[in-house]
């Protein structure tokens, strides 16, 4: 198959402007009429995104808290105490973690659309 001949050239030329058509309605041929794949995977990999941030940041803050409560015990002695307050305290701290996540990522997009 020669690339310049004439017929080649008229189907690509056909194909691209197929394909221009497609992206100002909205419609991409791969995924049928109105992109609902492509809209549903955009949105599944949002929501991976922000429970995967939500996870990590619970998981860093019981990280940090009950180590801590652990090096506090075999330092003082006194086992289990201050691991179990630890744990305990890391929870509002992951959520006010979370809490200020959400206000410097999603609040400027919401004044954004206003």
């Amino acid at each position: 198959m020669n690339p310049s001949d004439p017929d080649r050239v008229k189907q690509m030329e056909a194909s691209l402007e197929e394909m221009k058509k497609s992206q100002k309605s909205g419609v991409n041929p791969a995924n049928g009429a109105g992109g609902e794949m492509m809209k549903s995977s955009l949105m599944f990999t949002q929501h991976y995104t922000v429970s995967f941030t939500v996870a990590a940041i619970t998981l860093v803050s019981i990280g940090i808290f009950g180590y801590g409560g652990y090096l506090l015990d075999e330092v003082i002695g006194s086992y289990p105490t201050f691991s179990i307050s630890g744990l305990i305290i890391s929870f509002p701290f992951s959520i006010y973690g979370i809490y200020k996540w959400v206000q410097t990522r999603y609040i400027p997009r919401l004044k954004k659309m206003k």
